[in-house]
């Protein structure tokens, strides 16, 4: 029996342990029917286009269900449509229809049918009437109804639908208060109640007072909190605060109940009152006045005398310098009846203490009383080769040389290495005491330096003229241009080759020049011409005797043309055999 009893309890313990983790074990619905509306927030006239989706977790084979429209909105004709893309996925269709009398979706597929995530299965329309209220309205899918691959109904666990919730908002056109002015005693309260126009808009409304401290509304209900000289404004809004309506509110008292507050005097401490009296109900002064009276005059009593300060060789006291004390507050004020402190008022026994004095040890500073203070030994400086530390406090040197400490210091007899001469780091000398510290060391010879390689000589230093390093096979210092051969309209030209007179290397290949076109031969030949024609006439110029005869203008010009047709020849010639000369 006791065994049964804890086998009980422990699966009673079992089960209230796993109630927790219960909801994270269910299973997700096979199929799931979703209205969602393409707007969330419309207005009266407008129209809403919404979709129905279907979502499965496994094959269905059929899908029943219809549109439930609320009041308020109106379902558009014929806008009801399936949609194409699931129709086209459907396999072997027994019955696919949308009804547009009773708005009823109905599919009946005899092969299951397997859909990839989420898809469309129709659109509609609906319309907001002109005369809707503001609200929420939602559209319903109503006896949903999924068949699986067997055709069975699917139970209500392993389906859903989602409907659609829009929020409708009519304009407010106006508002107005059922009061415009309001009277109230002191503590009394009234009502103001609100409309909005239309009647189809939303009711709510925003309450604001001008002086919440003096006239408070809640929801419309307005609380008189004290009286008022001025009335204060209730004002009422719509939800968008585009149309207002006020109340002035004026808060009265009848100061039934009152009370009398004597005078109080000033004192240099608290500020009095003169006589006034109050109303119980309201908290206004009814006569008098309760406001605040500056305060009075401190009471300074007489001068207390001035006390010297004492500063011998025996005795050193401070004193006090004349002063007055307010016999109310305690305060303490100067000759002047300026307010001061106790310190202020203390005449320091100071002593007066000159420069430092100094021994071989110790640095103090004396008063001319005697009195010693400061005292201690020197501290801080540095002793050198040549001399003693210098106290950081009063100067004085103090101890002994320190003869290893050398502080200037110089190099001497530091000589350079060159490629031909070693050099030297040089001797640290102290400049002080002049006793040498640290003797240098040799410098080997320095690297060759200047100079540049060619294609046939090493590059020489700058400083003795050897030769050092390589040859640079890509430096050519001397260059000429050979075999370049000018391009005519027969035969190609040539650029010619780039040798080094060093190396005799081709140090870069030339390139052939392409056969001039008629026109480039023409105008190089006139070119020509005209360049020999002024070489001969200023030949001639320089030969012909000065006889002042120009007669014969004719014969010069034929001689002209002649030169030059020969001089053309002579050129074809020479450039034919050049081309064969660079084609061998």
């Amino acid at each position: 029996m006791r065994k049964k009893l804890i086998s009980i309890l422990l699966i009673l313990a079992l089960a209230v342990s796993l109630m927790p983790i219960m909801p994270v074990l269910a299973v997700e619905p096979r199929a799931t029917l979703t209205v969602t509306a393409d707007k969330q927030e419309v207005n009266p006239g407008d129209t809403i286009n919404y979709t129905i989706k279907v979502k499965t977790t496994g094959p269905i084979c059929s899908i029943y269900t219809e549109l439930g429209i609320p009041e308020g909105l109106t379902y558009v004709a014929n806008s009801g449509k399936l949609d194409s893309n699931f129709v086209n996925q459907m396999g072997n269709i027994a019955e696919i229809d949308y009804t547009e009398e009773t708005r009823r979706i109905t599919v009946l597929d005899l092969d299951p049918l397997n859909i990839s995530g989420e898809i469309t299965v129709a659109t509609f329309k609906c319309t907001v009437n002109e005369n809707t209220t503001s609200g929420n309205y939602t559209v319903e899918l109503r006896d949903t109804e999924f068949a699986n691959e067997n055709m069975d109904a699917l139970p209500a666990s392993e389906f859903s639908s989602v409907n659609s919730t829009i929020k409708v908002s009519v304009p407010a056109t106006g508002i107005s208060l059922n009061k415009t002015t309001l009277t109230l005693d002191a503590g009394k309260t009234d009502t103001l109640v609100a409309t909005v126009e239309p009647a189809t808009a939303d009711q709510g409304v925003i309450w604001e007072s001008e002086d919440s401290s003096t006239v408070s509304v809640v929801n419309g209900v307005v609380t008189a909190l004290k009286t008022t000289n001025e009335p204060v404004t209730i004002t009422v809004y719509t939800l968008d605060k585009t149309h207002s309506a006020t109340c002035e509110v004026t808060v009265v008292c009848a100061h039934e109940n009152t009370t009398k507050h004597e005078a109080v005097p000033s004192t240099c401490m608290v500020q009095g009152n003169g006589e006034y009296v109050t109303c119980d109900d309201c908290g206004e002064v009814i006569s008098g006045t309760n406001a605040k009276l500056p305060l009075a005059d401190h009471s300074y009593g007489e001068l207390i005398e001035k006390v010297d300060a004492i500063h011998t060789a025996d005795e050193l006291k401070d004193g006090v310098d004349a002063h007055y004390k307010c016999s109310v507050c305690g305060k303490l004020f100067d000759e002047n009846k300026q307010e001061a402190t106790e310190e202020d008022l203390v005449i320091k026994a100071a002593h007066q203490y000159g420069e430092w004095e100094a021994d071989t040890e110790d640095h103090w500073k004396e008063c001319g009383c005697g009195n010693i203070v400061d005292q201690e030994a020197h501290k801080g400086g540095t002793a050198t080769c040549t001399e003693k530390a210098k106290c950081e406090v009063c100067g004085a040197e103090y101890g002994e040389v320190d003869s290893s400490n050398h502080v200037n210091t110089e190099t001497r007899n530091a000589v350079e290495a060159t490629c031909i001469k070693e050099g030297y780091t040089g001797d640290l000398y102290c400049k002080d005491c002049g006793i040498e510290l640290q003797k240098g060391t040799v410098i080997p010879l320095a690297e060759h330096k200047g100079g540049t390689a060619t294609c046939v000589e090493k590059a020489k230093c700058m400083v003795c003229g050897a030769e050092y390093g390589e040859i640079n096979p890509l430096m050519h210092a001397n260059t000429e241009l050979r075999d370049a051969v000018e391009a005519t309209t027969e035969t190609e030209g040539y650029t010619g080759d780039l040798y080094c007179l060093d190396c005799q290397r081709v140090v870069r290949q030339g390139e052939v020049i392409p056969v001039k076109t008629v026109e480039q031969e023409e105008t190089a030949v006139t070119d020509e011409t005209e360049t020999v024609a002024e070489e001969n006439k200023e030949s001639t110029d320089a030969t012909k005797p000065k006889t002042g005869d120009n007669s014969n203008i004719t014969l010069w010009i034929s001689l002209l043309v002649i030169s030059g047709i020969c001089f053309i020849g002579i050129a074809k010639c020479k450039t034919k055999r050049n081309i064969s000369k660079h084609s061998k």
